[in-house]
Protein backbone atom coordinates (compact mmCIF):
# COMPACT_ATOMS: atom_id res chain seq x y z
CA UNK A 1 0.00 0.00 0.00
CA UNK A 2 2.60 2.59 1.11
CA UNK A 3 4.61 1.76 -2.32
CA UNK A 4 1.82 2.81 -4.40
CA UNK A 5 1.13 5.77 -2.18
CA UNK A 6 4.78 6.84 -2.98
CA UNK A 7 5.16 5.91 -6.56
CA UNK A 8 2.15 7.94 -7.17
CA UNK A 9 3.42 11.32 -5.40
CA UNK A 10 6.59 10.75 -7.56
CA UNK A 11 4.87 10.52 -11.20
CA UNK A 12 2.80 13.65 -9.75
CA UNK A 13 6.00 15.54 -8.80
CA UNK A 14 7.35 14.19 -11.88
CA UNK A 15 4.61 15.80 -13.64
CA UNK A 16 4.87 19.04 -11.82
CA UNK A 17 8.22 20.18 -12.35
CA UNK A 18 8.08 18.80 -15.95
CA UNK A 19 4.82 20.98 -16.78
CA UNK A 20 6.21 23.57 -14.73
CA UNK A 21 9.93 23.76 -16.40
CA UNK A 22 8.63 23.60 -19.53
CA UNK A 23 5.62 25.87 -19.49
CA UNK A 24 5.02 28.19 -16.60
CA UNK A 25 9.12 29.25 -16.15
CA UNK A 26 9.03 30.36 -19.62
CA UNK A 27 5.67 32.09 -19.55
CA UNK A 28 7.37 33.70 -16.63
CA UNK A 29 10.35 35.02 -18.19
CA UNK A 30 8.65 36.29 -21.08
CA UNK A 31 5.99 38.26 -18.96
CA UNK A 32 8.86 39.44 -16.94
CA UNK A 33 10.97 40.92 -19.68
CA UNK A 34 7.98 42.56 -21.52
CA UNK A 35 7.12 44.18 -18.29
CA UNK A 36 10.14 45.55 -17.80
CA UNK A 37 10.40 46.31 -21.71
CA UNK A 38 7.45 48.34 -21.04
CA UNK A 39 7.43 49.91 -17.72
CA UNK A 40 11.25 51.31 -17.68
CA UNK A 41 12.35 51.77 -21.56
CA UNK A 42 14.31 54.15 -20.89
CA UNK A 43 16.14 52.27 -18.13
CA UNK A 44 18.22 50.23 -20.98
CA UNK A 45 18.54 53.30 -23.15
CA UNK A 46 21.72 52.29 -26.13
CA UNK A 47 20.73 55.12 -28.79
CA UNK A 48 23.61 57.11 -27.62
CA UNK A 49 27.49 57.74 -27.36
CA UNK A 50 28.93 57.98 -23.39
CA UNK A 51 32.38 59.53 -24.12
CA UNK A 52 34.64 57.97 -21.38
CA UNK A 53 37.80 60.19 -20.38
CA UNK A 54 40.61 57.42 -18.54
CA UNK A 55 44.71 58.07 -17.65
CA UNK A 56 47.00 56.05 -20.08
CA UNK A 57 50.86 55.45 -19.92
CA UNK A 58 52.53 53.11 -22.31
CA UNK A 59 54.56 50.64 -21.55
CA UNK A 60 55.27 48.67 -24.75
CA UNK A 61 57.87 46.45 -22.69
CA UNK A 62 55.91 45.75 -20.13
CA UNK A 63 58.61 45.85 -17.35
CA UNK A 64 56.50 48.52 -15.58
CA UNK A 65 56.06 47.56 -11.83
CA UNK A 66 52.59 47.82 -10.79
CA UNK A 67 53.52 50.73 -7.50
CA UNK A 68 55.56 52.66 -10.51
CA UNK A 69 52.55 52.29 -12.61
CA UNK A 70 50.04 53.36 -10.61
CA UNK A 71 52.08 56.51 -9.19
CA UNK A 72 52.16 57.56 -13.13
CA UNK A 73 48.52 56.85 -13.68
CA UNK A 74 47.82 59.38 -11.02
CA UNK A 75 49.57 62.06 -12.62
CA UNK A 76 48.65 61.47 -16.02
CA UNK A 77 45.94 63.65 -18.07
CA UNK A 78 43.20 61.77 -18.62
CA UNK A 79 42.41 60.63 -22.64
CA UNK A 80 39.53 60.24 -24.37
CA UNK A 81 40.81 57.55 -27.22
CA UNK A 82 43.35 55.33 -26.44
CA UNK A 83 44.65 52.69 -29.38
CA UNK A 84 46.14 49.23 -27.96
CA UNK A 85 46.45 48.04 -31.58
CA UNK A 86 45.47 44.23 -30.65
CA UNK A 87 43.84 43.92 -34.08
CA UNK A 88 46.77 43.90 -36.31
Amino acid sequence: MTRVKWAFRDRLTGWAFQRFSVYVAPFVIVLGSVAVMLWAPRQFDTTGTVPLSFPVIADPSATLLPSIAITRLRDTVPTPRFSTALSS
